[in-house]
């Protein structure tokens, strides 16, 4: 199926940011949902996209601003639609009024594939594809947030498609084992194979190592275990042949295995534990600092 949407690069200047691998269990939901929450405390305007049917993000979002299970919406962003619409039923917190959120249940599955195949079956105009793409690039929502996180699930599915296309940056955490180093090898192939007719100036913000055995509080710079060295030069190799480039690797932005980060698995846990917010303020700061290289604003206090 050929695409209708003209390549040219995006005109955006809100960084709007995938978190993916192919694998689950490495904490992707977990960094995006505590890098947002950094993100906040800097004073950006922070929309959460989940567009993973598990709805973890959602979940932990919903905990941590009090409130019960929210209604799925997320699968608006799939539909040939304006961002204006969308705008409408964004769930917003009181308390934290930078704070946005698209929310998912298992039920976007069947929502996704629905729709797939309504488009498919109509011959509509337009390429569902694109949809996310459309509504946020709209200069309105551009104006209203500052970054955009999207939490995609661990396919390639009609809303995982529509992430990537959607988004400027992919940001890939991963476990230093053999079988997570795989599935960042598998994911660099699939892109390779869609990015010149779907995202062609989609680019990785980096891949950041999870769940690592030692970081002391205090270290400056990481340690890794044998094993996991091995897996990181893995997955350096599999990365550098797709996205033609070095250092996508960001250790210093390592995830520690900390039971203060994983015992709030339920909710953000940078707004409750200072070791999250220690270790989630080093990540993100290197995150910005690489945004702030291709000339996005990655300070919002004035």
């Amino acid at each position: 199926m050929g695409s209708i949407e003209p390549m040219e690069k995006p005109d955006v200047s809100t960084p709007i940011i995938s978190f993916i691998n192919m694998k689950g269990g490495v904490g992707k939901t977990t960094v995006a949902a505590n890098v947002g929450a950094h993100l906040e405390t800097k004073g950006a305007r922070v929309l959460f996209v989940d567009f993973d049917y598990q709805g973890t993000l959602s979940l932990m979002v919903a905990s941590s601003m009090n409130k019960d299970r929210l209604d799925a919406n997320s699968y608006l962003l799939l539909e040939d639609r304006p961002y204006s619409e969308v705008r409408q039923h964004i769930h917003r917190f009181d308390g934290h009024p930078n704070i946005g959120l698209l929310a998912a249940h298992y039920i976007l599955f069947r929502d996704e594939m629905e729709l797939f195949a309504n488009w498919a079956a109509d011959g509509s105009s337009y390429d569902i594809r694109f949809a996310m793409k459309r509504i946020l690039h709209d200069p309105l929502c551009q104006n209203d947030w500052d970054i955009i996180i999207i939490d995609c699930g661990p396919r390639f599915t009609t809303s995982t498609i529509n992430a990537l296309c959607a988004s400027t940056h992919v940001v890939i955490p991963v476990i230093l084992d053999e079988p997570s180093a795989q599935a960042v090898g598998y994911l660099s192939k699939e892109f390779e194979e869609h990015r010149a007719e779907l995202f062609p100036y989609l680019n990785l913000l980096g891949v950041i190592p999870t769940m690592i055995d030692q970081d002391p509080p205090n270290r400056r710079v990481p340690k890794f275990k044998p094993s996991e060295l091995e897996q990181l030069e893995a997955v350096e190799d599999a990365v550098s042949d797709t996205w033609h480039r070095e250092g996508l690797v960001l250790r210093n932005a390592r995830i520690p295995d900390r039971s203060s980060i994983s015992q709030h698995s339920d909710q953000i846990a940078y707004y409750v534990s200072g070791e999250a917010r220690r270790v989630f303020k080093r990540a993100t700061g290197i995150l910005l600092r690489r945004l702030k290289d291709e000339n996005y604003r990655t300070d919002w206090k004035d």
